[in-house]
């Protein structure tokens, strides 16, 4: 069964509406051992397959913030199957298992997935990324165009910010809370999804929240580095454009109930994506999940076709 989707379009209350819960800032720190250098980390992935010839290039997914690879699991074999290439889903640095490092922008992302290739011996890959994975897979493309085949963006644009972007409320709701503890996952868990009922009623985002939750060493910790991204917030939100271009094929792929990826921006996108075309799927934010099946038929038909 394919991922349920989670829209983070929803949650209107303000920042100042998360009450702090006076626990301590141990949980969102997570762990002790941040990198302070800006070279590239190791990123944890999930293999799906193999390619089914020599020269068909592995196909690199990346989530969005707050996402992690696991995300992207029941897609990553679908696409497997219908392309006949290795996929490969990543953890993004302070994300899931990838280590936790107090910079944070495009451009190390960027850079960590080009550590990962060169490490594989992949001369290229075609990337696909959705919401900031998408704009962390733009930054390979523009940044390193020699290695990537083609590209797919999922539901985000270079060009501005979303209006019902509401990624820093859940970063807050974070900060101010914790769990006890002495009690065991399942049930820290639920306590903690109590706590946040308030303040995210819907429970499908409380649950893709709360797979960030997990215990090491007997402590609770969020996988993601809370912390960092507040701190890189507004390297996050806003796109480092600059005056490259990508020449080769990209797919963007929209929700039409989202304001992400908005057709105003289109000609402004195509000056740095020239080979650009655009798809809108009645869905969310989270295009790929809310139309599996359509969603994949696009994208391994993107993937399958010529270059020329």
């Amino acid at each position: 069964m394919l991922l349920k989707a989670y829209t983070f379009c929803n949650f209107g209350r303000s920042c100042a509406q998360v009450r702090k819960l006076h626990l301590p800032t141990s949980l969102c720190n997570g762990r002790s051992n941040l990198s302070m250098e800006t070279g590239p980390v190791i990123m944890s992935s999930n293999e799906y397959g193999v390619s089914s010839s020599s020269i068909d290039y592995p196909v690199l997914i990346m989530h969005g913030v707050l996402g992690s690879k696991n995300n992207w699991n029941s897609l990553a074999k679908a696409l497997n199957k219908d392309t006949k290439r290795k996929v490969i889903a990543l953890d993004a640095r302070n994300h899931g298992d990838s280590p936790h490092t107090a910079e944070f922008s495009y451009d190390l992302m960027a850079m960590d997935v080009i550590y990962l290739m060169d490490q594989r011996k992949f001369n290229k890959a075609c990337l696909i990324g959705h919401s900031m994975g998408g704009r962390a897979m733009m930054r390979v493309a523009l940044s390193y165009p020699e290695r990537v085949e083609k590209l797919i963006v999922v539901d985000i644009s270079p060009i501005q910010i979303s209006a019902t972007l509401v990624i820093e409320k859940y970063l807050d709701l974070f900060e101010n809370l914790t769990i006890d503890d002495n009690l065991p996952l399942s049930q820290g868990r639920r306590l903690a999804d109590q706590l946040m009922n308030e303040y995210v009623p819907e429970l499908d985002i409380r649950q893709f929240l709360l797979s960030n939750l997990t215990k090491v060493n007997g402590k609770f910790r969020w996988k993601a580095n809370i912390t960092s991204l507040k701190n890189s917030f507004e390297n996050i939100v806003k796109f480092p454009l600059t005056t490259e271009v990508y020449n080769n094929p990209v797919l963007f792929v929209g929700g039409t109930k989202s304001d992400y990826l908005k057709v105003e921006d289109q000609d402004r996108i195509l000056k740095y994506f020239p080979r650009a075309q655009f798809e809108y799927l009645p869905a969310g934010h989270w295009v790929h999940a809310e139309q599996p099946v359509a969603f994949l038929k696009l994208s391994a038909e993107f993937i399958k076709s010529s270059n020329e």
